[in-house]
C-alpha cells in the first residue's frame, strides 16, 4: 500500500464569513424597512411659531408664605460630645441643620488641628 500525498492544511472560508455578514446587514434593513411599511410613523402636528393660543382665564398664582426660622429648642438633636457624631435635625423641611464628628479635630488655615471637633456640616451655613 502506497502512502498518499497528503493536502496542505484547508484554509477558512472566507467567502462565506462574507456572504453571513451580508445577509445580517440585509435582515436588519430589510426588517427596518417592513417595519416601517407595516406601521408608518405618526405624523407630527405642524405648529406656526407665531400662531399662540390664547388663555382668557385669568391665572391667579399665589406664592408660597415665607415660614419663620426655627427656634434653637425645637431642633432635635442625636448625639452628644461622648459619641462619635452629633447632628441637629431641623424639623423644618426636614433639614440637617449641623453634622459633627466627636473623634476627629478641626484644621486650622495651615492645615494644623485644633482642639475642635471637626463639623462636617456646619451650623454657620445653614441658619437663615
Amino acid at each position: 500500500m502506497q502512502p498518499q500525498p497528503q493536502s496542505p492544511a484547508p484554509s477558512p472560508p472566507s467567502g462565506n464569513l462574507l456572504i453571513f455578514f451580508l445577509l445580517a446587514f440585509l435582515v436588519l434593513v430589510g426588517f427596518q424597512q417592513i417595519r416601517t411599511y407595516l406601521s408608518p410613523p405618526i405624523p407630527k402636528a405642524e405648529e406656526t411659531p407665531g400662531e399662540a393660543k390664547p388663555n382668557n382665564e385669568k391665572s391667579t398664582y399665589r406664592l408660597p408664605v415665607l415660614t419663620k426660622p426655627t427656634v434653637e429648642p425645637s431642633l432635635l438633636v442625636l448625639g452628644d460630645e461622648s459619641t462619635t457624631m452629633r447632628v441637629v435635625f431641623d424639623p423644618r423641611g426636614a433639614g440637617v441643620r449641623r453634622v459633627t464628628l466627636n473623634r476627629f479635630r478641626a484644621a486650622d488655615e495651615d492645615g494644623r488641628p485644633t482642639s475642635e471637633p471637626l463639623d462636617v456640616v456646619p451650623a454657620s451655613s445653614n441658619t437663615d
